[in-house]
């Protein structure tokens, strides 16, 4: 039994000295650092499996946004986030934010948040606004058109900051950090969304703090306009900014 041991110590050790590594299996994040989301997900369990949807899905975003950018190679994801509501639950992501900084059409450097909703009627994510540090306060607005374009900004505004103050949403600096990594190695571009079954979670009775901030301010900024444009038909009325 002893000469056994010796033996089969003996024969790992020339294994090693030799080159011959004995396989070891990639773990969850080692998957995810490569772009490997449909393998990292299959190894993962029920935790980790929804870090893994949230970082596959903010990797198949960003590529969205490189694809739409003026200087792509510009492209730097800072932070980012993705909301499940108050029950987590795999499948059922409802928004989206991304904090990117990059190059601009003057050729300057900018960041800004893209705002993203998962459309269920049409099962895939859509872009509902980009927010920069600059909205106007409504003097330029010559038009319904135009003030009603600002409201929407505004309104986007609201929602990204109603997003970002949840530590519960933030991505993993990690996963910020593979997703650039995928982006500087050329790989971002073969990122799809995983193929998870949608969950339909009930909504609740009450609205949330988001929905709630939304139905104020568009309420507010209405009657505001309402009632300036009845007493001055060509002017807008003046959309306050935080």
């Amino acid at each position: 039994m002893r000469i056994t041991i010796i033996f089969i110590v003996f024969a790992l050790f020339m294994e090693v000295l030799c080159g011959c590594n004995i396989p070891v299996k990639p773990t969850v994040s080692e998957l995810c650092s490569k772009g490997n989301y449909e393998s990292a997900y299959k190894i993962a369990n029920d935790e980790e499996k929804l870090l893994v949807e949230a970082e596959n899905i903010t990797a198949f975003l960003s590529r969205l946004v490189v694809d739409s950018m003026i200087a792509p190679g510009s492209f730097i994801l800072r932070n980012a986030y993705v909301v499940y509501g108050e029950e987590k639950v795999l499948g059922s992501a409802e928004s989206a934010v991304q904090y990117i900084s990059g190059i601009d059409r003057y050729g300057t450097a900018d960041s800004f948040y893209v705002l993203w909703n998962y459309n269920t009627k049409l099962n895939e994510w859509e872009c509902e606004d980009i927010v920069t540090g600059y909205i106007s306060t409504g003097n330029e607005n010559k038009t319904l058109e135009e003030a009603q374009q600002n409201l929407k900004h505004i309104r986007a505004k609201y929602k990204v900051e109603s997003i970002i103050k949840y530590s519960s949403n933030l991505l993993p600096l990690t996963s910020v950090k593979n997703i650039n990594n995928l982006f500087e190695n050329d790989l971002l571009w073969k990122v799809e969304l995983l193929p998870i079954e949608r969950v339909h979670v009930d909504a609740t009775e009450t609205l949330s703090p988001a929905e709630m901030i939304e139905a104020a301010v568009e309420t507010a900024e209405a009657r505001r306009f309402l009632t300036q444009t009845a007493e001055a038909p060509h002017t807008v009325a003046q959309t306050p900014v935080p």
